[in-house]
């Protein structure tokens, strides 16, 4: 539709006042549809070249103008003439001011014959944000502008390196082959078996088995091995930012090496995979990238096949043989702050296993072998790790077992004064809470105790 033409001298109404909140509030969804059907083209978009930076668009007073106009003008349709034109003339640029003379000031004046009033000038909070939302997906599109060359490249050689050791799996699993082949026509001759036996501990990828234990294999493979060998289908999903974490951290342990392995799962094809070790993986890949002064060309590596596990007459399915190994090495249970060198003292340590201990000896039906464990049951090691955390010891002056496991028991009679009374904790399960009363037994129900 075309503008209306402007009436001088409007008399503002309330109802026309509750409107223009109305045109301010929906102009911006209002505006992108108007935008995207119609082609908005703005005073500063027209008068600047395709490659001029599109943030200072997004800033211009004219911009904003030109979007509000073609709001108001559709959704003011419905009004009556007067107030229509009274609400319009709120979003449309002033008429041309006359001089003294009657006649209107100079086209070339262009600054005064666009000036655009105070209230057009400011943006409301919806505005302002997505002017910001804007420029900052501009910055990104620069930024992928920039990289996307390097990132592109590095993409591209990460597939050609996986493709290369894809290669070098089907040549393994051709000289398998021959090597079968060749061990049957020249099976009447130890001599010539032995020959053989010894040649099949030399793997194409991660070169000769430094021992074989039946059930695993130990090589020492360059990182760069690692790096292009896919992660078992049902690991964990692989984290960059814990990956940039590690990096950081062993920066500042270069010298220790990499210790324990990376365990790898080998399918009755011959086909490797990460089992167990993705992100240590990616952590020597960002050290290795950042020049850090470590061995990469020798890493530890243990290879669990299905094949050398399980005999030809035992089926095994190879997805239940995966899941179990991976259950088993990551089934130990971590080691607690309290137990780390360095971070506890010896005496606090003392003080704090003997008072857990004694506590478990005179209520053994309420401690669990298990770290894992339920409400109300605690653990000794996590009991000892949450004091430590609560910083008990010093908090309360507890200088030996005996003193902490007095206060412990306090605690205990304190709660069970809670717990016996007609409250209702929602909280608590029933079944927990008639354990913890049938022991007499309650700082397994919560921890809040300890900080009080």
């Amino acid at each position: 539709r075309m503008m209306l033409p402007i009436r001088q001298g409007s008399v503002k109404t309330t109802k026309s006042m509750l409107l223009q909140q109305r045109v301010s509030s929906v102009a911006l969804p209002s505006c992108r549809y108007l935008v995207a059907r119609h082609g908005c083209q703005t005073t500063t978009s027209r008068s600047h070249s395709s490659s001029s930076n599109n943030s200072s668009v997004f800033g211009s007073s004219s911009f904003w103008s030109d979007l509000r106009q073609k709001a108001a003008t559709a959704i003011t349709s419905s009004l009556s003439e007067q107030e229509r034109e009274e609400l319009i003339s709120k979003y449309s640029p002033s008429p041309p001011t006359q001089s003294a003379n009657g006649k209107d000031k100079p086209e070339n004046d262009k600054e005064d014959s666009t000036l655009i009033t105070p209230e057009i000038m400011s943006k409301t909070v919806a505005e302002a944000a997505a002017e910001a939302r804007a420029k900052e997906a501009q910055l990104q599109i620069e930024k992928w502008e920039k990289e996307k060359e390097t990132l592109m490249d590095e993409m591209e050689k990460a597939v050609e390196d996986r493709i290369a050791t894809e290669r070098r799996r089907l040549q393994f699993a051709q000289w398998q082959q021959d090597l079968k082949k060749e061990q049957e026509k020249d099976e009447a001759s130890s001599a010539d078996a032995a020959v053989a036996t010894s040649t099949s501990q030399q793997h194409p990828l991660l070169g000769p088995c430094l021992v074989d234990l039946n059930t695993k294999r130990l090589h020492l493979v360059k990182a760069d091995v690692l790096y292009n060998l896919p992660v078992w289908k049902k690991q964990r999903i692989y984290r960059h930012d814990r990956v940039k974490v590690m990096a950081k951290d062993k920066a500042k342990s270069l010298h220790l090496g990499f210790p324990g392995v990376i365990n790898l799962f080998e399918d009755k094809n011959g086909d490797l995979a990460i089992l167990d070790g993705q992100h240590r993986v990616g952590m020597m890949k960002l050290l290795g990238d950042k020049g850090a002064s470590i061995d990469l060309e020798q890493i530890l590596v243990e290879v669990h096949s299905v094949s050398e596990s399980t005999s030809d007459d035992t089926a095994v399915d190879e997805d239940t043989y995966a899941r179990d190994l991976f259950v088993e090495i990551n089934k130990a249970e971590p080691v607690k702050l309290v137990d780390m060198p360095g971070v506890a003292k010896e005496s606090d340590r003392r003080v704090l296993t003997e008072a857990a201990e004694s506590l478990n000896q005179q209520y053994p039906d309420m401690f669990s072998a298990s770290q894992n464990c339920r409400v109300p049951h605690l653990n000794v090691d996590n009991l000892r790790d949450a004091l430590f955390a609560a910083n008990v010891i010093k908090k309360h002056s507890l200088s030996s077992p005996k003193k902490l496991l007095a206060w412990l028991l306090n605690k205990n009679e304190a709660l069970a004064a809670k717990y016996q009374s007609d409250e209702d904790f929602n909280g608590i399960p029933a079944r927990a809470l008639t354990k913890a009363q049938k022991f007499e037994f309650y700082l397994g129900l919560e921890p809040n105790w300890m900080y009080e």
